[in-house]
């Protein structure tokens, strides 16, 4: 995807923001590893700026505010130590890669070229970037001590949203991704699809093009992933890493909680998987598979105007929500934290 193409998408996805209140569309609160720390948006209609908020002081500290009055940062990535993360920051068609370190409360641009997204490595000496440069997406491999590139991988895929888990750095320097190729053909079936990096080489992993969402165990003994189909139903599937051996773990056939243009969360351990749709939080437990459905009201819902339309919106939407270990989930509404603990009695 070309770095324009990519402006044009967040430019528009800015506007959508500033004409309906509300910026869950790119989740931008994200948990530290350790569970201490969360990042956090606060935006009115002149800026936006990036927080950090420690859950255990309940101090707020500025990271980065937006040089105007779109929302020009995004893809929020903690390093596994949880000591500092990255993100993509955006500003006159160029992109950088930021990194913030929590205790010096340093804010550096990292010597990478045109950057659409960062995913570390499970040790976080590695860093996983794909870059963008000249219309030609590729994904490099930096080492994270010296910031030296030590590999590149082709990629054939337009990437989806930037804020969903779309790639897994794995142990021998293959990767999983979530893409959707430009070209199809029998090794590059159509729509969104798990592919696996492996023996230099790009080889699908689902083969069904709707696929929006997966984890991987911590031993990358498994992975676990979100097919949802149109409104009409949602289904999580599981099959040892590097097997086709795909088996169903739960399927929700009700519409109203497989809705389309959804952010999905697994918790850390796999266990449970979190979204919000029109009905509320919704929490699928694929143990009991049962879903429990938190209904977020609001008494004083009011009327706004803009490009798309008069809709009725809430005066406090959701901007984004992550879990805090695989038990609590923290969510964001406007100038709120709030923390929901989802505890299973068996």
């Amino acid at each position: 995807m070309k770095a324009t193409t990519v402006l044009r998408i967040l430019i528009a996805l800015a506007l959508l923001i500033t004409l309906l209140g509300c910026i869950g569309f790119l989740n931008l609160v994200r948990t530290s590893p350790d569970g201490r720390y969360l990042t956090v948006i606060d935006s009115d209609e002149s800026r936006s700026r990036l927080l950090l908020y420690d859950l255990n002081t309940h101090e707020t500290t500025e990271v980065y505010t937006s040089k105007d009055d779109s929302l020009d940062f995004y893809d929020i990535q903690w390093r596994p130590d949880s000591q500092a993360f990255c993100f993509v920051a955006t500003h006159e068609r160029e992109y950088s890669l930021m990194l913030y370190e929590v205790d010096s409360h340093r804010l550096a641009q990292l010597p990478v070229e045109s950057p659409g997204l960062a995913r570390w490595s499970r040790d976080g000496r590695q860093l996983l970037v794909l870059n963008t440069a000249n219309g030609e997406d590729r994904y490099e491999l930096y080492d994270t001590a010296s910031w030296t590139r030590v590999r590149s991988y082709p990629s054939p895929f337009n990437y989806q949203a930037s804020d969903t888990v779309i790639a897994q750095l794995l142990r021998d320097e293959r990767v999983l991704i979530l893409g959707k190729p430009t070209d199809t053909s029998d090794n590059f079936p159509q729509g969104y699809n798990l592919y696996l990096f492996s023996g230099n080489r790009w080889q699908p992993y689902t083969t069904t093009g709707d696929v929006v969402a997966f984890w991987v165990a911590p031993d990358e003994s498994s992975v676990r992933w979100v097919r949802q189909h149109r409104d009409k139903w949602l289904a999580v599937f599981e099959s040892p890493l590097g097997k086709r051996m795909p088996r169903r773990l739960a399927l929700l056939e009700n519409g109203a909680f497989a809705q389309e243009g959804v952010i999905y969360r697994f918790s850390p351990d796999g266990m449970k998987l979190a979204y919000w749709t029109e009905e509320g939080v919704c929490v699928l437990n694929l143990q009991t598979n049962t879903v429990c459905v938190i209904e977020l009201l609001d008494l004083s819902p009011r009327k706004v105007s803009g490009g798309f339309g008069e809709s009725l919106q809430t005066r406090y939407p959701i901007l984004g929500l992550d879990w805090r270990g695989s038990d609590t989930l923290v969510i964001q509404r406007r100038g709120e934290v709030e923390m929901l603990s989802v505890h299973s009695l068996r």
